[in-house]
């Protein structure tokens, strides 16, 4: 879990105190170290209010941008539709602000400058202040390594796309931003390019509990990402097989949620998924001879599948 630094507590209580929000620092470090946040953390904020701290605003504007801060990632849910998270997090923000008469102008400036996260429009000197904090280090940094760890992180907020499709829409928006710094260019060439360590990680999954959720977390400290691929016996009722695979999806939606029906390995490789490996989870020695058996069938379709076990955890 990220903290908040000492600056990032001491700004952010004092405008909680002042304006009577009705949050906590403790609720704000939870919304921000939810398990699908890799890039908009507390670590996030912190950056931002260290590069604020550097700026000679009056206080009624240093207290607008910390508002902005504070709320405009409050509510951060990638696989929903555009501007949802925007929207929510502006919600949010209306519904722990006081109505004070005396507040009323910070309120609607603080309510739209979340709003227009979205799309980045600097309607103010503030959103145009803020939306210069949210994305200087990307238009300032000199380091590829900097820039590569943050690409890491958006891929893995957004692995619940397939490959093909977020390379598609990651490298269409840094085209749009390429000629911001120079080193964007080479990030393009480092996105399409990229090889990926992939997992699939096949089951049943009739229902999905603790231990399958530690193998998936095991796996995914090893992989770039873990397919998790729901099998469906074609032999059974196809309502009930849709209703399971509807159901593993809603509660796996940060993550990539596939089904297949009949033969697993011969799918998945008919699929072109790239440099895939097998995940199989092993609770005792019994697992492991049930295990070598069904690698040993697999590898007949495929001699060269890569597989990987995992010891699930004693409880």
């Amino acid at each position: 879990m990220t903290n908040f630094t000492e600056i990032t507590i001491k700004e952010f209580s004092r405008v909680i105190e002042k304006y009577n929000i009705s949050i906590t620092i403790d609720e704000l470090i939870k919304r921000y170290n939810e398990r699908h946040r890799y890039f908009h953390t507390a670590k996030h904020l912190n950056q931002i209010m260290e590069n604020l701290a550097s700026y000679c605003l009056s206080i009624d504007d240093y207290d607008e941008l910390i508002l902005i801060t504070m709320f405009h990632d409050i509510v951060y849910i990638p696989w929903s539709e555009l501007g949802y998270s925007e929207k929510e997090s502006a919600n949010f923000f209306l519904n722990v602000f006081p109505c004070f008469s005396d507040y009323n102008n910070l309120r609607k400036n603080v309510y739209y400058a979340i709003l227009n996260t979205y799309n980045h429009v600097d309607n103010t000197e503030n959103q145009k202040l803020f939306n210069r904090l949210d994305f200087g280090f990307l238009l300032d940094t000199t380091d590829f390594a900097e820039l590569v760890e943050y690409e890491r992180c958006i891929f893995k907020e957004y692995q619940f796309l397939d490959i093909d499709t977020y390379i598609e829409k990651r490298i269409n928006f840094l085209n749009s931003i390429v000629d911001k710094n120079t080193l964007i260019g080479q990030l393009i060439n480092y996105v399409e390019n990229r090889e990926y360590k992939i997992g699939i990680y096949p089951g049943s999954f009739n229902p999905w509990h603790v231990g399958h959720e530690d193998i998936l977390n095991k796996a995914e400290k090893l992989f770039d990402k873990v397919i998790v691929v729901k099998a469906i016996n074609p032999d059974k009722d196809a309502t009930e097989a849709a209703n399971q695979f509807e159901l593993l999806k809603k509660q796996l939606p940060d993550r990539e949620v596939i089904f297949v029906e009949g033969n697993i390995i011969t799918k998945l490789f008919a699929n072109n998924i790239r440099n895939p490996h097998l995940i199989r989870g092993l609770r005792n020695c019994e697992d492991l001879i049930y295990e070598e058996k069904y690698l040993s069938l697999c590898k007949e379709y495929h001699s060269d599948l890569r597989y990987v076990m995992f010891l699930s955890n004693e409880e």
